[in-house]
């Protein structure tokens, strides 16, 4: 109550999927209109571009790193639910560089996307799509092992890890 609205980015390019820091002082979001992931001040400000591709970014637990589904060769921004393939998972520094792949397009088969930090900033879980089903799967940082969580569901959404990482939740239909 008697909270203002406030805008935060202000270029009319279909920003979307905005995400806080974890210190809360800043946002990663999506453009489609301007591609990419890009960073702002949580009150509003320039933009700074992460990668010039990309969607669904994902704040490390430190606030280090930025997590995202994309393709370099294909402009996948704007399935703001899943990715599909040839859709990867990406990390990229939040002072700049060149993103690192953390899967492969077709390893796990689909498109790995919406992904999700461990508590311990040690794996990601992710939901890998293709147009007929879904599966979770995690991967570890450290050795880039992946893992298969849920593979019998016709359809798995965005997996979330429990506060203490020791569970992962998901929709499922």
């Amino acid at each position: 109550p008697g909270g203002k609205e406030l805008q935060i980015t202000d270029d009319g390019e279909q920003n979307f999927q905005p995400t806080w820091s974890p210190d809360g002082e800043r946002l990663a979001y999506a453009s489609h209109g301007r591609e990419g992931i890009w960073v702002v001040p949580a009150f509003g400000g320039r933009s700074r571009r992460l990668t010039d591709f990309g969607s669904h970014p994902v704040w490390s637990p430190d606030g280090r790193w930025v997590v995202f589904q994309g393709d370099v060769t294909a402009e996948l921004s704007a399935n703001a639910v899943h990715a599909l393939p040839p859709s990867a998972l990406w990390s990229v520094s939040v002072t700049g560089g060149q993103p690192r792949p953390l899967t492969k397009a077709g390893q796990p088969v689909g498109g790995p996307g919406a992904p999700s930090w461990s508590p311990d900033g040690t794996k990601i879980a992710f939901a890998a799509s293709d147009r007929r089903w879904s599966q979770v799967w995690t991967v570890n940082l450290e050795d880039g092992d992946l893992k298969s969580i849920v593979t019998d569901l016709p359809v798995a959404y965005d997996p979330v890890w429990s506060a203490d990482g020791t569970w992962i939740y998901f929709s499922a239909v």
